[in-house]
């Protein structure tokens, strides 16, 4: 290669790079089309980690939890208006919360403890204006997660207790009073999760990872709204992460591979993206 025609490869590199430095700058300096940010807001004291965000006509409702390190836990939830202005904030001392929910009535639920951090598997209610209302216990464990219809509040958690470890569902009243708890059927040799819980106006499901005969596995389940275990799909090829329901149909979305997969109220897979 001689001189010349060096300088003519360099030339051109240089010329790719500034025009790929540009398209950077240029896309760094104004949001993507077609989307617009209506605030942005750095939650304080920022969350350790952030465990869940709920919304209804008053609000926005997020969780997490705070400190140096889980040993210093302490759970936060917040609300934020419409413009992202903070109305108030509640702190709940050595309890790490992991998700929060909404009802109908005005009713904020919030569920600790954290999927890694084994402490108080508890719930607890607030009002929109952020006045705690009751908490109930449901012993030592982790992974709390939430969900409501109009007929109560479900809990999903893993207990710490008993020689196995088995995902739980509790059903309560708005009130706090326990209606059903429900352990899915899992063999001898397994251990569960909880990973996802979603409800509609027929029932409750929920996702859950763990191991059957020293193997990974995941499961998606169906219950009634009164806490009969109805099916049971094991997935070979995903990892669910994500669960939402609507009158008609589940939806749930892979951690890994990253499918989203549609399934009918009876567990039947419709299709898979």
């Amino acid at each position: 290669m001689n001189c010349s025609d060096m300088r003519t490869r360099i030339s051109r590199l240089l010329s790719m790079l500034f025009v790929g430095i540009a398209v950077v700058l240029s896309s760094m300096a104004r949001p993507a089309c077609g989307q617009t940010i209506s605030f942005l807001r750095e939650l304080g004291l920022r969350y350790q980690q952030a465990g869940g965000v709920a919304v209804d006509a008053t609000g926005v409702y997020t969780v997490g939890w705070e400190g140096a390190d889980y040993r210093s836990a302490v759970g936060m939830v917040r609300k934020h208006d419409a413009r992202g202005n903070e109305l108030w904030s509640r702190r709940f001392e050595n309890n790490p919360l992991s998700n929060v929910a909404v009802d109908a009535a005005g009713g904020v639920y919030v569920v600790g403890a954290w999927s890694s951090l084994e402490g108080d598997a508890i719930i607890s209610k607030l009002s929109s204006q952020g006045n705690l209302l009751w908490t109930r216990q449901a012993g030592r464990g982790a992974g709390a997660l939430l969900a409501t219809d109009n007929s109560g509040i479900y809990m999903a958690w893993t207990p710490a207790e008993g020689p196995q470890r088995g995902v739980v569902i509790r059903k309560y009243t708005a009130e706090g009073d326990v209606l059903w708890t429900a352990r899915p059927v899992f063999s001898q040799t397994s251990f569960e999760y909880s990973i996802a819980l979603a409800a509609n106006a027929t029932g409750v499901y929920l996702a859950s990872s763990g191991a059957v005969d020293q193997r990974s596995t995941s499961f998606l389940r169906g219950f009634t709204a009164g806490g009969q275990e109805l099916w049971t799909r094991r997935f070979v090829d995903g990892n669910p992460g994500r669960l939402a329901a609507d009158a008609s149909s589940i939806y749930v979305v892979d951690v890994w591979p990253g499918f989203l997969r549609k399934y009918s109220l009876g567990g039947d897979e419709l299709w898979m993206r």
